[in-house]
């Protein structure tokens, strides 16, 4: 592994931590809580982005439009499924998806959500510090780099590992915000 194939994989656990907290509700509407929930139509699986038009009409108001207006069933069925705490109310041509503000237990519920994911992404990144330090390691040992080339990447590796960890609390106290505002 390379620093350009670390940094990657840094950035792309940086992109994963967003997409993960796009889907906590936070009490006011945001397609990302549904956009990606997986349908079965024409004998494939899409996400609901691909197949119909979500917009929010209100800050408390989800709106799905199919544009085949016979999937609506399916886009329902895959609504009710999904486990994520909505009640999708169907009509012939669109689903609404009112969404109900946050108690203070549901809101606490979703800061130790928050906190989980938040330590996941940072225990996947020390992980991927650690691989590529062991490949560094071997390098070494293998005489294919120098002790101060061996200093020098490591300290490199720290240094984005301190950045990227700064930067997922940055976001982290930003959601945790959004979650605890009412």
């Amino acid at each position: 592994m390379d620093i350009n194939s670390f940094k990657q994989k840094i950035s792309k656990n940086t992109d994963f931590f967003i997409q993960e907290l796009k889907r906590l509700r936070t009490g006011k509407a945001n397609i990302a809580l549904i956009e990606d929930i997986k349908i079965s139509v024409y004998s494939s699986s899409m996400k609901l982005s691909q197949v119909a038009t979500i917009t929010t009409p209100s800050f408390n108001l989800i709106l799905i439009q199919p544009w085949d207006k016979s999937n609506i069933d399916l886009i329902h069925n895959a609504l009710l499924e999904s486990n994520i705490g909505i009640n999708p109310i169907k009509s012939s041509d669109e689903i609404k998806i009112p969404i109900p503000p946050l108690s203070e237990e549901r809101r606490n519920e979703l800061v130790k959500v928050l906190n989980n994911e938040l330590e996941n992404s940072k225990i996947s990144m020390r992980n991927i510090r650690k691989e590529y330090l062991n490949d560094l390691k071997k390098s070494l040992e293998n005489d294919e780099i120098s002790e101060t080339e061996y200093k020098k990447e490591e300290e490199m590796v720290d240094k984005i590992i301190k950045d990227e960890m700064e930067e997922l609390n940055k976001i982290y106290q930003n959601k945790k915000e959004e979650l605890l505002t009412v």
